[in-house]
């Protein structure tokens, strides 16, 4: 698990539907949880505290990181990135299992979440990513539940632990090919792989003792002629040792703003997927986005 604020991995928070990595916030179908997130979730736009160890990794293996993304849109294009919004869904064949909506500063750390749970009661959490948990004041997190303001303090801090658990989670599903290089990431060349005329370089990642589940290891499949990430595969700490890691194809790379996003996610060999039925890029999001549980209209893009 790694880094920044956006990594503190939950992977046993995260809650609903596939299989898949990840890293802070592992979830399985069975239990209608949704995994796929190193202990780190998305990363924070400035560069503060912890940088990437190279000592640690395999020079080849960071050669193949950087042109990763430098494929997506480069160094500065990410840096220049400052609000995502985006829509979390999950799917089992034709059966959507869940779906969740967030929008992210990635400048100040605010980020609200919409979702609907398993009753079918609407949330909306709005909080600052490296906050204290158990901060619940108004400036901290704002929450409404069945369109009603939460107030007590215990019920704040559960769904603010909840908001983070699930930014964790689903940030990594959408934004894992930026978080190669992340504090505390042991990268590790694994070979060439070919399937279908296509060339991948495999990257192997490990963790440091961070997060919550230092043991889960993920493998990138990054196409050679591309630089794109085409294909991940992981094992958790909580699979058996020799468990035959889960894989999902990254699919539908399109260009928002500076950057280049995968909206689709397919498991190899299943009939599960994740995708992001609304995804979007914005210099500047209304004030209210992070000040109002109220809905919101967002700028036409």
């Amino acid at each position: 698990m790694t880094l920044s604020m956006w990594r503190i991995a939950v992977l046993s928070l995260c809650v609903l539907a596939v299989t898949a990595g990840c890293k802070e916030g592992d979830e399985t179908p069975e239990d209608d949880r949704t995994s796929a997130t190193p202990a780190a979730g998305p990363a924070a736009a400035p560069a503060h505290g912890p940088t990437f160890d190279p000592a640690g990794s395999d020079p080849r293996a960071i050669e193949i990181a950087d042109r990763v993304l430098v494929a997506l849109g480069g160094e500065a294009a990410w840096a220049g990135t400052r609000n995502l919004v985006f829509t979390f869904a999950v799917a089992r064949g034709d059966t959507e299992l869940t779906r969740r909506t967030h929008y992210w500063d990635r400048t100040t750390g605010r980020h609200r979440i919409e979702y609907t749970d398993r009753d079918q009661r609407s949330f909306v959490v709005i909080h600052t990513m490296g906050s204290t948990i158990g901060d619940t004041t108004a400036s901290a997190v704002l929450a409404a539940a069945g369109g009603a303001p939460v107030s007590d303090p215990a019920e704040l801090r559960g769904l603010k632990e909840r908001a983070h658990a699930m930014w964790v989670n689903d940030g990594y599903w959408l934004l894992m090919p930026y978080k190669l290089k992340d504090p505390g990431v042991h990268l590790a060349y694994d070979g060439e792989k070919t399937e279908d005329g296509r060339t991948w370089d495999v990257i192997h990642l490990s963790f440091d003792q961070v997060g919550l589940t230092p043991g889960d290891q993920y493998w990138a499949y990054v196409n050679r002629d591309t630089g794109l990430l085409e294909r991940w595969a992981f094992r958790l700490e909580s699979m058996p040792p020799d468990a035959e890691p889960k894989a999902f194809d990254w699919m539908n790379w399109r260009r928002y703003g500076g950057i280049l996003l995968s909206d689709a996610k397919v498991a190899v060999g299943g009939n599960q997927r994740i995708f992001f039925p609304d995804l979007a890029v914005f210099d500047e999001l209304p004030a209210s986005v992070f000040t109002s549980t109220a809905a919101q209209t967002l700028p036409a893009l």
